[in-house]
């Protein structure tokens, strides 16, 4: 009877296939460290302009002005909704109940987009037109007016993805759906809030606070994200190259 024992070269040159460690909590320490620092640098460069009456030309300003295109602000935000979209995908792969894999898939692809739109503003690109739609003028809480065609795709987003939130572990579920409240209350409430501050008061030091506290609850809404999915992945024992530390 042949036997069913593995060779010793096997279990070497699976040995010698490198695994990727990954640390749940330590990810998400490095994330919200990242984000701290990027927001006190952000409120330290405004403050120093509206209180002190430094160039908001100069360039530790505009460095980490987190309105700013093309800084490390900017880039962080983007890398960090890569990683989203990763570990999102990551998840399609290995989740054990089949008919999650599809959500987790569009919602990688969701993220990914959203990497790339965070380095290219291309949100902003809709307010225009927009505007021009809904009349011009003084329009309020809506003068940022891409927010309307967004509140329409989170709507919708909402109501397909009940069935997927509430099909996971409970506290996964829960998370997920804190971490996806936390940035869309960033990025399309507090947008809406500051729209309407803008169009009656200008731009002020509270304006340039509440748009620092939107891009925080970005931040902190994808830190979150990450966290939860790779706790889910850690609790689904994800094997071949992820292997998850405890400590």
């Amino acid at each position: 009877m042949p036997s069913l024992q593995r060779s010793p070269q096997s279990n070497q040159n699976e040995s010698m296939v490198p695994a990727i460690v990954i640390n749940p909590n330590r990810i998400a320490l490095v994330l919200a460290s990242l984000v701290f620092l990027f927001i006190t640098l952000a409120v330290v460069g405004q403050l120093s302009v509206w209180v002190y009456g430094f160039d908001p030309e100069s360039k530790f300003v505009l460095y980490f002005n987190v309105e700013a295109e093309k800084n490390p602000p900017a880039l962080f935000a983007g890398l960090q909704l890569l990683f989203a979209a990763t570990t999102a995908w990551v998840a399609s792969k290995i989740d054990i109940v089949m008919w999650r894999r599809r959500y987790w898939q569009i919602l990688a692809a969701g993220l990914a987009w959203m990497s790339f739109d965070e380095v290219f503003r291309m949100h902003e690109r809709l307010i225009e037109p927009m505007r021009a739609l809904l009349g011009g003028g003084d329009l309020g809480m809506f003068t940022y007016a891409w927010v309307v065609p967004a509140i329409f795709v989170v709507s919708i987003v909402g109501l397909l993805y009940t069935k997927f939130l509430l099909g996971l572990p409970s506290e996964t579920g829960l998370w997920l759906f804190a971490s996806g409240a936390v940035f869309v209350g960033g990025a399309v409430g507090l947008e809406m809030v500051g729209g309407w501050y803008w169009s009656q008061m200008g731009n002020t030091l509270t304006q340039s606070l509440i748009v620092i506290t939107e891009e925080a609850m970005e931040f902190s809404g994808i830190c979150l994200f990450i966290f939860v999915v790779l706790r889910f992945l850690q609790k689904e024992q994800a094997n071949g190259l992820l292997k998850f530390s405890a400590l």
